[in-house]
């Protein structure tokens, strides 16, 4: 998927959360809040859903963004604190294997890679030894 279709799948989901708390906002106001909460539940419940399958399917900063998000439980309500406390813990693993053969099929970036990893790390820790790039 390309960067802009990212962005703006992201973009849609975030403003559609966004209306869905200035509604429970309004109602709030009129209706009181009990009410408002009782109201919005399917709504929050669908789209903390939606926001942690955005984030298994984007990965790295998505996650970490949905991981902080489910700690602050004084600006979310349960659904999206009990949905996305999921991704404390139970993410599923990302495959090395791309990466792998990027490693292999690119010298540059190998290079680059070895030369920080002997400036870094002791001899007897460095990457290469425990991948074979042949």
């Amino acid at each position: 998927m390309n960067k802009r279709r990212r962005f703006f799948k992201v973009l849609a989901l975030f403003l559609r959360i966004f209306l869905s708390f200035w509604k429970e906002m309004k109602i709030s106001q009129k209706k009181g809040y009990k009410y408002a909460e009782q109201k919005m539940l399917k709504r929050h419940t669908k789209d903390a859903k939606a926001l942690y399958n955005l984030a298994v399917d984007f990965g790295g900063v998505m996650i970490k963004l949905c991981q902080y998000f489910s700690t602050r439980r004084d600006m979310f309500p349960d659904p999206y604190i009990k949905i996305l406390s999921g991704l404390q813990d139970a993410v599923p693993p990302v495959s090395l294997t791309p990466y792998i053969l990027l490693l292999k099929t690119n010298t540059e970036i190998r290079s680059t890679i070895l030369k920080l990893s002997i400036k870094l790390l002791s001899p007897r820790l460095r990457w290469d030894r425990f991948i074979k790039l042949g």
